[in-house]
């Protein structure tokens, strides 16, 4: 099965929009300060104020996210495994940080009623 790059446009805006909702902060705990020993975090109201700045903070804060010459891809203009790949970041980023997101609910509440016998 081949999913289309629209719907994994549509998939990265609908988790971004669910991490966006459901928390005040995220720390990345791939990227520690050494100094410090303190893990890089982002704040809602400081670092980020709605969808769109959180996208570009993860797309940042991506270290193996798509390079364009000097500037990360755009979401639009990027290849279907990269983006993959960004989303199976987020995807990461939220587990860590205990962020409960809709649609891996739905997909395993689904799961257990395909299975459940």
């Amino acid at each position: 099965m081949q999913i289309s790059s629209q719907f994994n446009k549509f998939l990265h805006g609908r988790i971004l929009a669910d991490v966006y909702r459901k928390t005040n902060g995220i720390i990345f705990y791939e990227l520690k300060d050494t100094r410090t020993n303190d893990y890089f975090c982002i704040v809602k109201g400081v670092d980020y104020s709605d969808v769109d700045d959180l996208k570009q903070l993860f797309k940042l804060l991506n270290l193996n996210y798509a390079v364009d010459g000097d500037k990360k891809q755009s979401t639009k203009d990027i290849e279907v495994k990269p983006l993959l790949e960004h989303i199976e970041f987020i995807l990461k980023v939220c587990a860590e940080n205990d962020i409960e997101l809709d649609m891996v609910k739905e997909d395993f509440e689904r799961m257990i009623k395909q299975y459940d016998t």
